[in-house]
């Protein structure tokens, strides 16, 4: 079928392909960490900036039992296998400890940290692995309080963005001693020295045990104090800290409860005022004879990509007696929220102990427990969905990853908390799993099929259709497949449909010419990513034509042409290994584009040379001018034009951040 002539002069309209689904991700692995005979709970994991092939999992470890120790795993090939295991017993101090947490800096150093008995009583330890060492330090770097205090479950975050705070470290717990505080501590020289703790929330809570179980019996009062438990920094991509933290109120109906979140702009020297959510329930219930503590769990994760907030919580619903993971969503830096997002959309099962993630594209990863009440034993098994639009919605069904369902009640208990991050496009969940009769530490890999490509635009170029769109960000895109649908002779209506296999972002459809009569009454373009396993995207926004006049036409390309100069942020960002920098020009011009590191040394020149008026767009994929990669951290691109036409000039600079 010949396809010259079509492009007769055409108008542009713009269709978007609405999807909620974009597939289940690909489950590229299900280990077990550690399966020793003996027990492990409260599972944590981080992934190392500069190689995502490293992953450290951390856990309570009671090989010593009654007595805890920090227990880890080590992976270096991305989770497949874990040959490094242990607990952490430096020679000079025999450290018992619990509640773990773990983070990297953006130069891969590895931050544990946990409440240790090194002084009797416990106290908050950091303990280091510096990129390149073959271990944890000895000793560890102690976060030491008043030794009659009792601090409870600490967390942990580092600031990667390159900022003027980059390499900060962060810990937020609870102080248990005197009622409950949150206290907050920080380090601004890699670990060697901390702040001395200081309360976020002052208000004393007089609670006879931090595990006291909120009753579901309105009329029983004996657990009737209120508490805070949980807390949990994190670290915005402009530098900003946030420290999170669950209050229940058992003085009042129904105890109430919400999540409270406090923001530094200063690394955590000083807190501005408190921001809440809007209240919630909690409750214990039990999975057979097994409580599940809610009211002690909440995650907060922060999109890297813009800052968006994410908070998630196990909510009580008392009508239905249902236990359902409850997403807030805040774009104001927590000074509103959204109404409660149930991802999991289930009736009939329980969801607890949810636990969230935020990748570098901003997908947002949610990663709970699961029971059916109905059956007859108390099997749990583990979910993850996604939200592919910003925390919006997410995929349903949801994706099932244990491979075998198991009993709590094997190990004689049920364990609070789990641990998930993410990368690029792949989701790393790590659990406490029953499956062999008593609680080991199980992790999975899930690679996700790419993010549909965004900001598809449809241009004329010396007489052809020219496409353009956003690079993908995800390190294992392999290409994109375009797609055209010609409409013939409607109606009935003849559809044929032709792809395209392209490794760029750009495609110059030299089979149309602009001119003569179109023998098709509609035309529609639209992209799919491709990774090297042959997962699809679903598809990016379609750009259709519909055949008018050749004036018409014309005057569609000259109002596609910018009005004034621009440069955009590059997309995505940070990014990793490719990013797409978009710039417009309204007249013929001499541009130049250039990267510089942070010291102001010229790192690669993208543009130097006159070009036409028009949307432009190029990527950068990492490079240096003598082709090699360049190493993690924020980058300053300078974009600067001068027109050939008039005396027209613009410069603008912006920052990047490239993650490996």
């Amino acid at each position: 079928m010949k396809l010259k002539n079509f492009f007769n002069a055409l108008w542009l309209s713009i269709a978007v392909f609405a999807i909620n689904v974009e597939g289940y991700g690909q489950i590229v692995t299900e280990v077990a960490v550690e399966t020793e005979f003996h027990d492990q709970s409260e599972t944590a994991i981080a992934i190392n900036p500069t190689d995502s092939e490293h992953l450290i999992a951390t856990w309570n470890d009671f090989r010593s039992s009654p007595t805890y120790n920090p227990g880890y795993g080590v992976s270096q090939d991305g989770g497949v296998t874990w040959n490094q295991t242990g607990i952490i017993t430096p020679d000079s101090v025999r450290i018992k400890g619990f509640d773990p947490s773990i983070s990297f800096d953006g130069s891969g150093n590895a931050f544990y940290c946990y409440i240790a008995s090194v002084y009797g009583l416990g106290d908050v330890a950091i303990s280091r692995w510096l990129s390149g060492g073959v271990g944890w330090e000895d000793p560890a770097v102690i976060v030491h309080d008043n030794p009659l205090n009792e601090d409870d479950k600490p967390y942990i975050a580092v600031d990667k963005t390159g900022g003027v705070h980059d390499g900060n470290i962060y810990v937020s717990w609870t102080d248990c001693s005197i009622g409950m505080v949150i206290k907050f501590s920080y380090s601004t020289d890699g670990g060697n020295t901390f702040s001395p703790p200081f309360e976020i929330d002052s208000t004393p809570y007089e609670v006879p045990s931090i595990y006291s179980i909120p009753s579901t019996n309105q009329d029983d009062t004996t657990s009737n104090n209120p508490f805070v438990h949980g807390s949990m920094p994190a670290v915005a991509p402009n530098g900003d800290l946030y420290v999170m933290w669950v209050e229940v109120d058992y003085n009042a109906n129904d105890s109430p409860a919400r999540i409270k979140l406090k923001r530094s702009t200063d690394c955590g020297v000083t807190f501005g005022p408190t921001l809440i959510t809007p209240d919630f329930h909690i409750a214990d219930v039990t999975v057979g004879d097994l409580d599940v503590r809610s009211y002690l769990h909440a995650s907060l994760a922060i999109d890297p990509s813009d800052g968006d907030l994410f908070v998630s919580y196990t909510e009580y619903l008392s009508d239905s007696i249902d236990l359902n993971i409850c997403v807030r969503k805040s774009v104001d830096n927590g000074a509103s929220w959204s109404d409660p997002i149930v991802p999991t959309q289930q009736t009939d099962e329980w969801q607890f102990f949810g636990w969230l993630s935020v990748d570098e594209l901003g997908t947002v990863y949610l990663s709970y427990y699961e029971k059916i009440p109905a059956f007859p034993q108390s099997l749990i098994d583990v979910f993850v969905t996604r939200s592919i639009d910003g925390g919006d919605s997410f995929q349903h069904p949801d994706q099932k990853v244990t491979s075998v369902s198991s009993n709590p009640a094997d190990a004689g208990w049920l364990h609070h908390y789990m641990g998930l991050t993410s990368y690029f496009g792949f989701a790393y969940p790590v659990w406490t799993d029953y499956r062999n009769g008593n609680a080991d530490i199980y992790f999975a890999k899930i690679d996700y099929p790419p993010i549909a490509p965004k900001n598809l635009t449809l241009t004329s170029e010396e007489g052809h259709p020219r496409l353009r769109w956003d690079a993908n960000g995800e390190p294992d895109l392999k290409e994109y497949h375009l797609y055209k649908e010609l409409t013939i002779n409607c109606f009935p209506c003849q559809v044929d449909t032709f792809v395209y296999v392209v490794t760029d972002t750009t495609y110059l459809d030299e089979g149309f010419d602009i001119g003569g009569r179109p023998p098709y009454d509609l035309v529609t373009y639209w992209v799919k990513a491709v990774d090297v396993t042959d997962q699809k995207s679903g598809p990016s926004n379609s750009r259709s034509t519909k055949g008018q006049s050749l004036i018409q036409w014309k005057q569609l390309v000259e109002q596609s042409i910018p009005e004034v100069y621009s440069l955009s942020h590059n997309y995505p960002n940070p990014f990793n290994p490719v990013t797409t920098i978009k710039y417009d020009l309204p007249e013929e011009s001499f541009v130049e584009l250039r990267i510089f590191n942070l010291l102001g040394e010229e790192i690669r020149t993208l543009v130097s040379g006159s070009e036409l008026a028009g949307f432009k767009s190029i990527l950068w994929d990492g490079k240096d001018n003598n082709a090699n990669l360049v190493s993690s951290g924020m980058y300053i691109y300078h974009f600067s034009a001068k027109s050939l036409e008039s005396d027209r000039e613009f410069h603008q600079i912006k920052k990047m951040v490239l993650i490996r």
